[in-house]
């Protein structure tokens, strides 16, 4: 097919049209790789593999945007690039080459999750949804958990926010207990907790 006029359409890119009435857009690396001008006849399966390096380039583009204003998980970037209507092999691409220069790193991802949540006062079964909610591999997960603050010093503070000094009746010390249950905390360490402050509690 044969390329009539080349027209800039912002965000480097390009406005191509064609002979037959269509019109595609491309970005200008795809333009300059081939050296194209007005006149220049087209194959079907160039104009494919423009369009694909284009969508690459779109993704990248986008990709290097999201990871520029916070951290994901390699998988968590590129469900968001597809949500925002990146085809999956762009979004694939994209985040396989953020990865290569190291805009996204799942190792120090889940080292910053583990910390940040831990620092909240969540326990290790909070901290594990987290990390398989944002898509961290399971691979990488026990390391970071070393590096979460000890249960103990969460649950102690816990304790000591909620009941203030009081000695507590049953139904406060369920209130307690509940509360460190949904937090991620094992009932071990909420009952070691619990013996801490001074009750007598059964494992």
């Amino acid at each position: 097919m044969r390329l009539l006029r080349i027209e800039p359409a912002g965000r480097g890119r390009y406005l191509l049209h064609f002979e037959d009435g269509r019109t595609r857009k491309v970005y200008e690396n795809a333009l300059i790789n081939r050296c194209l001008k007005p006149g220049a006849e087209i194959s079907e399966e160039e104009l494919g593999e423009m369009l694909r390096e284009s969508a690459q380039e779109k993704a990248r583009i986008r990709g290097a945007a999201m990871t520029g204003k916070r951290a994901y998980s390699k998988r968590e970037l590129r469900e968001k690039l597809e949500a925002k209507g990146e085809s999956p092999e762009a979004a694939a691409e994209a985040a396989d080459w953020l990865e290569k220069l190291g805009a996204v790193n799942d190792a120090e991802y889940a080292g910053a999750i583990v910390n940040r949540y831990s620092g909240r006062g969540y326990g290790e079964r909070r901290l594990r949804e987290e990390l398989r909610r944002r898509g961290v591999p399971r691979e990488l997960w026990e390391e970071a958990l070393n590096g979460a603050q000890a249960p103990e010093e969460s649950v102690d503070k816990l304790i000591a926010q909620k009941l203030r000094g009081k000695q507590p009746d049953r139904k406060e010390l369920g209130k307690v207990t509940e509360a460190l249950l949904r937090r991620g905390f094992a009932w071990e360490e909420i009952a070691a907790g619990l013996r801490r402050y001074g009750e007598d509690v059964t494992d």
